[in-house]
C-alpha cells in the first residue's frame, strides 16, 4: 500500500488463502479494521500477503522471490520472539513429513490461518498470534487490533474473530 515515512507503523497481514472457506468472516473483519486504523492514522500502511499453509525450506519454490520473502519473515519472526520473550509454540510448527512411496522425508513449517506483523522503521515490533511472556496467554490478531485502536476484541457467531481459541497451524478441512 505504498512507501512509509520514518517512524510510521506498517502492518502485514498474512493469510493462507484469499478464499478461506469458514474463516472468511474473520479475514473480512480484520481487513475492515485495518482500513479503519489506516483512515484514523493509527497505521500508515498495510499489505495483505498470501503465504499458504506451509513451506518446505529446501524446496525449489522456497527459492523463488515469494518463497524467500516468506522465509525472511519467518526468520524475522523467530528473532523478534527470541528478543522480546514471546512464544510461538503451537503457532508456527515444524513438522516432519515422510513419503512412504519414495522413502523421502522433509521438514515443513506450518502457518496459522491468519497472522499480523507490525513494523516501525522496518523493525518487527509485534506479531499476532503469539504468546505474551508476561500474561502467558495467546495474543490473537483481533486482540492486537483492539490494542491499536483502544477498544476490546469481540467475537460472535456472526463474527468468528474471537481468536483466543486454540490456534491450529496445520491443515484445516472446511
Amino acid at each position: 500500500m505504498g512507501a512509509t515515512n520514518s517512524g510510521e507503523r506498517r502492518v502485514e497481514l498474512y493469510v493462507r488463502s484469499l478464499a478461506p472457506g469458514g474463516t472468511h468472516r474473520q479475514q473480512d473483519t480484520v481487513v475492515r479494521r485495518l482500513d479503519d486504523l489506516l483512515d484514523a492514522g493509527v497505521i500508515g500502511a498495510y499489505d495483505v500477503r498470501v503465504w499458504g499453509d506451509r513451506i518446505r525450506h529446501a524446496s525449489a519454490t522456497a527459492r523463488t522471490a515469494d518463497g524467500r520473502h516468506v522465509q525472511d519473515r519467518l526468520a524475522r519472526i523467530e528473532r523478534w520472539a527470541e528478543r522480546d520473550g514471546y512464544s510461538l509454540d503451537g503457532i508456527y510448527r515444524e513438522v516432519e513429513c515422510e513419503c512412504a512411496i519414495t522413502d523421502e522425508s522433509w521438514t515443513e513449517v506450518r502457518f496459522p490461518e491468519i497472522a499480523l506483523a507490525e513494523f516501525v522503521d522496518d523493525e518487527l515490533v509485534s506479531l499476532a498470534p503469539s504468546r505474551d511472556p508476561d500474561a502467558g496467554e495467546l495474543v490473537g490478531v483481533l486482540d492486537r487490533l483492539a490494542e491499536l485502536d483502544g477498544t476490546t476484541a469481540t467475537g460472535s457467531e456472526d463474527d468468528p474473530g474471537d481468536d483466543r481459541r486454540p490456534v491450529e497451524a496445520g491443515h484445516v478441512d472446511h
